[in-house]
């Protein structure tokens, strides 16, 4: 870049230059030609440009427009515009100065809007995030509160079930209990009649008696094994409700923790946002001071130089 800054340096045509190009010029048009750019380049003049006719060449646009210009002024000058005087030009210079001052005014009043905007909008839009992660919590505490509702009604319903069967386990083991003493007296009626060589039709009843009750006493046994089967069942589903009722409480331990926690960002975030509103307004009204002694000092200072200028 450098390099480049030097040799666009190198190829530039200083105010003496430019008079002689024009003067070229207008000796060229007044001929009816063009311009011999390549003549030109090698005379001492224009010794910069020795052997780049065509980098004198591209500032033909240039000379012709400051011609142009020149042309205008003059017409103007011969058409009677007279040139300003050295008061009405250091008139003119105050008013443009003053008009500077306060269009630079009006720039860092919109500067200041812009940033307090800006600030306003990046702590609207933390509220609104706010907003929504409070929402998303209490969503998930409401779903989390029916999840424990749902798993207590259902540990009720285990619960109840689980005393029916230990009342039914209790009727059938009081059955079980009945059972083997009969069964034990109708071994004992069977083992006294054993010494008789013909069973009579008492003997064979009995028989058949203690068969069924030998079945009846299996199948007790077998529905007594699925009850304390069942009963394993429940008491392991129990432990499970009961582990996730401890998780769901941690749960919601740590979400009203964080709650709490977003409610004092938030607080500290309408503590900002007042800060800065409050800050805002001061900077407004100092700078609307400042404006009131910049314009009470600019009068000053020109009522100072119209009377110097008078005297």
């Amino acid at each position: 870049q450098v390099e480049r800054r030097r040799q666009a340096e190198k190829f530039k045509l200083s105010s003496s230059q430019i008079v002689l190009l024009a003067n070229r010029y207008k000796a060229a048009r007044n001929r009816g030609g063009q311009v011999d750019y390549e003549k030109a380049s090698i005379t001492r003049n224009f010794d910069n440009f020795t052997g780049h006719a065509d980098k004198l060449e591209a500032y033909e646009g240039h000379v012709i427009s400051m011609l142009k210009k020149a042309l205008q002024q003059k017409r103007a000058l011969d058409a009677g515009c007279r040139k300003k005087t050295q008061e009405e030009g250091t008139e003119e210079l105050v008013t443009r100065e003053a008009q500077h001052l306060q269009q630079i005014a009006t720039i860092q009043n919109h500067i200041q809007n812009l940033e307090a905007q800006a600030n306003s909008d990046n702590v609207q839009a933390e509220k609104r995030k706010l907003h929504y992660n409070l929402e998303n919590t209490n969503k998930q505490l409401h779903a989390a509160l029916k999840r424990s509702e749902a798993d207590c009604n259902k540990a009720q319903e285990n619960a109840r079930q689980a005393s029916e069967l230990q009342l039914q386990l209790a009727t059938v083991q009081e059955k079980n209990s009945k059972l083997n003493k009969e069964n034990t007296k109708l071994k004992k009626k069977l083992q006294s009649q054993k010494a008789a060589t013909q069973p009579s039709q008492t003997t064979t009843w009995l028989q058949t008696r203690a068969s069924k009750l030998e079945l009846d006493e299996q199948r007790l046994e077998t529905a007594k094994f699925k009850l304390e089967l069942r009963e394993n069942k429940l008491c392991s589903k129990e432990d499970e409700l009961e582990k996730k009722r401890v998780a769901l409480q941690e749960q919601e331990q740590e979400q009203n923790d964080e709650r709490s926690r977003l409610k004092a960002q938030r607080f500290m975030l309408d503590k900002e946002i007042k800060r800065h509103e409050e800050k805002a307004t001061t900077d407004k009204q100092a700078h609307e001071k400042d404006m009131m002694e910049q314009k009470s000092n600019a009068g000053r200072d020109y009522e100072e130089e119209g009377r110097a200028s008078f005297t």
